[in-house]
């Protein structure tokens, strides 16, 4: 109960403290010259980009490519330092856009049906034909969470031959660790030329847009690369055409199926820019973004926050070229390649600058932005620029709430945890950087919004649309998930963020009382009542 006590009073929410003459320019930089104008119409233009990409902007994709060219010159027209940084690991793109067509009749003379909702996986392999459909059915299950308590029917899935057919399944099966193995044993055995995977549960009949995995098509994760191992393409259809397949696949239908991918070894770009400190200090605060998406446009995930650090970035160097503001600390833009891979992005940039890896003081990434709150994930470090307090003062000055919360699945995790990136690395794809050994960066936070994805608040009015074909300009014109003044104010605080985390301050000012105050208030109030207790202990 003391220690109850103690963290409540330290984590409480802190009055709006007193600006320095920094504090006060950054804030007047920020909230005068920052367009949230700006920051809808880059999305646009680079959802744009995805749109005219039968690969939208998937990792090393000719969209993916476009998109970098595009951020390139936009730092620079805004006057920044630009540079490139590339590497080599596995690249995939599509030649057209897939289809697939059914027959729902069984007379081979009448036109096949169009599945409006298919989608090809990121990183799947090709198929092209005419494929006899089958389907293998899941356990019985209330819920999601009582996914795995019975186990598959093995008799059930030996009476049907999988081999070489275009198989439907319930995404569910790799909800669980025995069904996906399971689901493994019998690809191997008899494997299709094609997954579809689809929703089968009636409690996921909401999900008239399926969510796809980061690279569905291989895939990542401790289950290993088996689609690939078993010379297998992925697609998936949403619940209501999932269960019009499964009908087909069970009165014996066929489909005709077209994933023109091609997969081979190339170049992803980091996209680095800089503007100088005033001082000519070593020390920097990076800035990042991801730029790739899954098999959509990427509204959320991530254009608006690419947009938002390309807008911050011009209206910090307009205001230090102007002389309205100097910078203590270098400020550093990168938008990072390939994280929708496994954050490959920004591990290679931590690999590439070891050498000054010490010199990022801090690490602020944004990363799906603009949906209906605010979260930003704890810093343990209280490092100079105590980003913690930087994003509580930013929050208050602008009024836009935001909560605190736990999310390692983006590329701030890359400063945080190199060494377990860099194994997860090795484990999805085979290349080994060499940082099994290297101290990660705590001073380092992550900006996203909440809800994101379909499975957020399946019983509430509103979900996440983040890896669906509504992650687009057309889906988010429904203000139910994304209003567009939600991210302006979202965008606000993480550009007020950066500029005052790396903003000269005040020599006379000290802010670190001021957050004293509740922790010496909880100390005393420990003492006091340890000394009490002990009291009374004497009296008996």
């Amino acid at each position: 109960m003391t220690l109850a006590i103690g963290l409540t009073l330290i984590a409480a929410p802190l009055p709006l403290l007193a600006m320095d003459e920094g504090w006060e320019g950054a804030v007047t930089v920020i909230h005068q010259n920052l367009n949230g104008e700006n920051i809808i119409d880059l999305t646009q233009q680079l959802c744009d980009i995805s749109a005219g990409h039968p690969a939208y902007r998937v990792a090393g994709s000719a969209g993916a490519g476009e998109a970098a060219d595009m951020i390139a010159q936009t730092f620079q027209d805004y006057g920044l330092e630009v540079s490139e940084e590339s590497f080599e690991m596995p690249v995939w793109d599509l030649s057209a856009s897939p289809y697939l067509f059914y027959d729902d009749d069984g007379d081979p003379n009448t036109d096949m049906v169009a599945v409006a909702s298919f989608n090809a996986e990121g990183f799947s392999l090709p198929i092209e034909g005419i494929k006899e459909l089958a389907t293998l059915p899941l356990p019985s299950t209330l819920n999601r969470v009582s996914i795995g308590n019975e186990p598959i029917d093995e008799e059930a899935w030996s009476n049907v031959n999988t081999t070489d057919k275009a198989l439907l399944i319930g995404r569910e099966v790799r909800w669980d660790t025995d069904w996906e193995q399971t689901f493994k044993d019998k690809l191997a055995e008899q494997p299709p030329s094609v997954i579809i995977f689809h929703y089968s549960y009636s409690w996921m009949s909401y999900a008239e847009q399926y969510s796809q995995l980061s690279t569905g098509g291989r895939p990542l994760g401790s289950a290993g690369p088996f689609f690939w191992d078993l010379d297998i393409a992925v697609g998936c259809v949403n619940y209501s055409d999932g269960q019009t397949l499964k009908a087909s696949a069970m009165n014996g239908r066929t489909a005709n199926i077209s994933i023109p991918s091609s997969c081979g070894s190339g170049l992803h770009r980091n996209i680095v820019a800089d503007i100088p400190s005033s001082d000519g200090s070593d020390k920097i605060v990076l800035l990042g973004a991801h730029y790739d998406t899954v098999m959509c446009e990427g509204y959320i995930d991530n254009t608006a926050s690419v947009a938002t650090l390309l807008e911050t970035a011009r209206v910090i160097q307009e205001a230090k070229t102007s002389g309205e503001i100097e910078l203590r600390y270098n400020l550093r833009f990168v938008a990072f390649a390939g994280e929708e891979m496994g954050l490959v992005g920004s591990i290679h940039y931590v690999k590439d600058h070891l050498d000054e890896l010490s010199d990022h003081v801090a690490v602020m990434v944004a990363d799906c932005i603009g949906s209906r709150s605010l979260e930003v994930t704890y810093a343990y470090s209280t490092g100079d620029p105590n980003i913690n307090e930087v994003v509580e003062q930013a929050s208050q000055t602008l009024d836009v709430p935001f909560s605190i919360a736990q999310m390692d699945g983006s590329d701030h995790t890359s400063f945080i945890y190199p060494s377990q990136i860099s194994a997860n690395l090795q484990s999805y794809w085979g290349v080994d950087l060499g940082l099994q050994s290297t101290t990660g960066i705590q001073n380092a936070v992550l900006f996203y919004s909440y809800p994101m994805t379909i499975y957020d608040e399946p019983g509430g009015p509103v979900k996440g649309l983040i890896h669906t074909s509504l992650d687009s300009i057309s889906g988010v014109e429904d203000p139910s998930w994304v209003d567009e003044q939600d991210l302006k104010d979202q965008a606000e605080v993480f550009a007020l963020s950066a500029l005052a985390a790396a903003a000269e301050a005040d020599d006379g000012t000290e802010w670190s009382w001021y957050y004293g105050i509740p922790i010496v208030m909880a100390v005393a109030l420990l003492v006091l009542l340890m000394f009490r207790r002990t009291s009374r202990g004497k009296e008996k």
